[in-house]
Formats: structure tokens, sequence, C-alpha cells
């Protein structure tokens, strides 16, 4: 533990004690103006040692990262689609690339990259619906289906186990049982074809994971 972390206290004997200080800095920054602040972020960006920044400005803290004392950037540029909020932006360290803005107001995230995405629930819910189209208020009748269409269903729902099944993966079937269809190909036409006719949706269980790869492939039979 180096000498500054310790506080000195005399005894009537005229002797000099260590003890470990324990005192919690608040706000380590608070004493620093906002132009001190970014000058510190950019000398650190440029190399300079969070020791000697510390010691420059007088910073007291009892961790040993600059970081996590900034303050997040102030996004006033980017506003939610969703909640009209503005963003803010974690500061990156030295080494890595720029963290995504996230919105003050909710859980969306705002990409920086072209084919970033947002897994926050209303941008799963804007994309469902995309989806899905008008199939959520316009279902197909029973009546309407043709025997294809009756045989492709009652093969993926006699594979999915209970009958009573609300909704079912195609990517679980394909790895727990045997494809639905005798090849890929034609298995991924088959529930094409259903979703086309909007007979079946997306479910809003599905994973980010199986709509990223979805958005990426057009591959229905994952998920």
């Amino acid at each position: 533990m180096p000498p500054e972390d310790f506080d000195e206290l005399t005894s009537d004997a005229g002797e000099v004690a260590l003890v470990q200080t324990t005192e919690v800095i608040a706000d380590p920054l608070g004493h620093l103006s906002a132009e001190q602040v970014e000058s510190i972020y950019q000398r650190y960006l440029e190399g300079e040692k969070v020791r000697d920044l510390f010691t420059e400005f007088s910073i007291k803290t009892n961790v040993n990262s600059l970081l996590p004392l900034l303050p997040h950037l102030e996004r006033k540029d980017l506003t939610c689609p969703h909640c009209a909020s503005h963003a803010t932006q974690k500061r990156a360290a030295r080494s890595n690339t720029a963290n995504k803005p996230v919105c003050t107001g909710c859980d969306h995230i705002f990409p920086i990259c072209r084919d970033d995405t947002c897994g926050c629930s209303a941008c799963v819910n804007e994309y469902l619906g995309q989806l899905n189209g008008n199939g959520i208020h316009c279902r197909v009748p029973y009546e309407g289906l043709t025997l294809r269409e009756k045989i492709i269903l009652l093969a993926a729902l006699t594979m999915a186990g209970p009958t009573d099944v609300a909704c079912l993966s195609f990517v679980q079937l394909q790895r727990w049982h045997r494809r639905l269809a005798p090849t890929s190909e034609y298995q991924n036409k088959c529930i094409s074809e259903l979703f086309s006719r909007h007979i079946i949706l997306v479910s809003s269980e599905t994973s980010i994971d199986a709509l990223d790869f979805y958005r990426q492939y057009e591959r229905y039979d994952f998920l």
C-alpha cells in the first residue's frame, strides 16, 4: 500500500503510526472544471499514465482506473425513436472501439456500425411487426387452409410434442428430431409458404440471436 493511502497518527509518546485510509471520495473530479476533465481524457487517450494524471490534478480515489470516474458523453444529437429522449455514450478506452450510445429514457441502443442492431423491447416489437405484417389481425381460418398447408402444420405440431403448444421453434425441431422435410431447402420452402400467408407468425419469444440470423440470411428455419 503506498504511503499516500495512509493517514498519520501521533501518540502521547511522540510515536508516529500509519493507519489505512478508508474514506470514500464521492466525486473525485468535483474540484475540476468540465474543460479540465476533457483535457484529462484527451491526454489519457494520447498515452499519458493514469497515475501521473491523478497526481497532477490532485485526484483522490480508491480506484486505479480513470474511465469509471469520467462522466458519460452527452449525445443530444441523437434522439430515441421510441421515447424521444437523448442518448449518453460511455467513453472508450485507449485500445477499444467506441461504445454504443444508450438512450437515457429507455433501453434502446443506438447503432454505430452499419450492421448493428438493437435488442430493446421496442425495436424487437417493431421488427416483429415488419415480419408478421397484418397477420396478427388477419389470421387465416382453418377452413382457409389448403390440404398441403394442413399437412405441414400437423407434421410440425406432431414433432413439437404437446398438442396444446402455442408456439414452436423450427430450429429446435431440427436439433432434437429428424427434419420436417427430406432436405433443409425443402423445409425452408414449406415454412416460407406458411409465413407468406401469415398462417404462422414469428413469436415474441423468439431470441434476439435468431432474429439477427434471419435478418442476415432470411432463413425461417432458425426462428
